[in-house]
């Protein structure tokens, strides 16, 4: 994915689609998320939909992302600038969407590599293990972390650059995170404040209601997402508790989202935090899942904490390999035989295929032999599960590093 002079942003997914920011046609300014004229161009190298689904495709999602830039619009020109050195911004960067594709009767690993946009960007004032002060803020008691209306918090610069984490509570000024095994104050890990103090962003997640919808038209939700009277004739939605898959489903005579064997409760607060990897069993006819967002535009860190396995998105909207995958400390990344080695699974439509690496640091298949597999292509948009050997709770997490592999300057 690049973002050129001329402003077009490219999300590499199946399929390829370009969105232009010209100057605008308003008041000739530069690029910008003002006021701006909207173009795209849609190409489409594997795709095998139909002319009229890329039609209906482009309208709708245009449609939203100009609806996006003219929030973004609205929480621009409504910022207050704090007293003080410190100032409450908003900050925006390109946005785009992406469609993966969903093929009836198949299962497909995907990841939520696209963002909403920030609500707030700015240095760190003070932080302790799990929370982060901002000066001069003037937030309203419990704003960010109302059920439904999940937020994240990313940061930006420092040693814990692209951690995303959950806010779990917040005061007038400060942010309470779900900061797991490694806090924010972690020993040769902390985050900074002070002259060249760290800098993080604020921004809303998704559930399972805001990314897919409540509302079915003739059992069909507004993401293309098929719900059904009981979880044989919907797709379902797994999402890995620690243990295993869980799978949820949005039940039509219900009116609302379920879990499969888990009765009649509503789940549509269900939390899809960024770095989660899913699992969509496609019940409803081939077909797409588009996502819209703005891009990340850091580098992202995922915590793998010992002895535990994970789901985990491949963050970014750009292909990548096995090679690509970087783990970085506190802790380390196991080598040696397929029995002790940390894994990670590749999801090929049926079965998740397991590779390592082996005491020389080369990427083996699990009884797939010697050969060097470290080019092997995790596609944009998908989702691998993540094996990490070692006892819980026994000590650092290893963190799964991806560097930003685009500009969106």
């Amino acid at each position: 994915m690049q973002k050129t002079a001329l402003g077009f942003l490219t999300l590499r997914a199946r399929h390829v689609i370009k969105v232009s920011y010209p100057p605008c046609h308003w008041c000739s300014r530069e690029v910008h998320e003002t006021c701006v004229a909207i173009t795209n161009q849609i190409e489409q190298p594997d795709s095998k939909l139909t002319a009229r689904r890329l039609s209906a495709l482009k309208a709708n999602v245009m449609k939203t992302i100009h609806s996006r830039i003219l929030s973004a619009l609205a929480i621009l020109s409504t910022a207050i600038l704090l007293p003080g050195a410190n100032a409450q911004t908003a900050s925006t960067v390109p946005v785009g969407f992406m469609s993966l594709p969903l093929t009836l009767n198949q299962t497909t690993a995907i990841g939520l590599p696209l963002l909403e946009t920030a609500t707030f960007s700015g240095p760190v004032g003070s932080f302790t293990t799990n929370t982060i002060t901002v000066s001069g803020a003037t937030w309203t008691l419990g704003q960010f972390a109302t059920p439904g209306s999940p937020f994240m918090v990313t940061i930006r610069t420092g040693l814990q650059a692209g951690r995303t984490l959950l806010v779990i509570g917040n005061t007038t000024d400060t942010l309470t995170l779900q900061t797991n095994g490694t806090g924010l104050d972690a020993a040769s890990f902390s985050i900074v404040t002070g002259a060249t103090s760290d800098t993080f962003e604020l921004f809303p997640g998704e559930t399972l209601g805001t990314l897919f919808g409540t509302v079915a038209t003739s059992g069909v939700l507004p993401s293309g997402i098929q719900g059904g009277g009981n979880s044989v004739l919907a797709d379902g939605v797994q999402i890995y508790n620690g243990v295993k898959f869980v799978t949820y489903f949005f039940n039509t005579t219900l009116s609302k989202w379920v879990m499969v064997n888990g009765g009649t409760a509503d789940q549509k607060d269900t939390i899809l935090y960024p770095d989660d990897g899913l699992l969509i069993a496609r019940r409803g006819p081939t077909s797409s899942l588009t996502l819209l967002g703005r891009v990340p535009d850091t580098k992202l860190l995922t915590e793998l904490p010992n002895g535990s396995t994970n789901a985990v998105s491949v963050r970014f909207p750009t292909d990548t390999t096995l090679a690509g995958l970087i783990f970085s400390g506190p802790g380390s990344w196991t080598m040696g035989n397929s029995v002790v080695a940390d894994t990670v699974n590749l999801w090929n439509g049926i079965k998740w295929v397991p590779y390592y690496k082996n005491a020389g640091g080369v990427w083996n298949m699990v009884n797939g032999g010697s050969f060097d597999q470290g080019a092997t292509t995790i596609p944009a948009g998908s989702a691998i599960l993540i094996l990490k050997r070692g006892t819980a709770n026994s000590g650092a997490a290893t963190f799964l590093s991806q560097a930003l592999p685009y500009s969106v300057n």
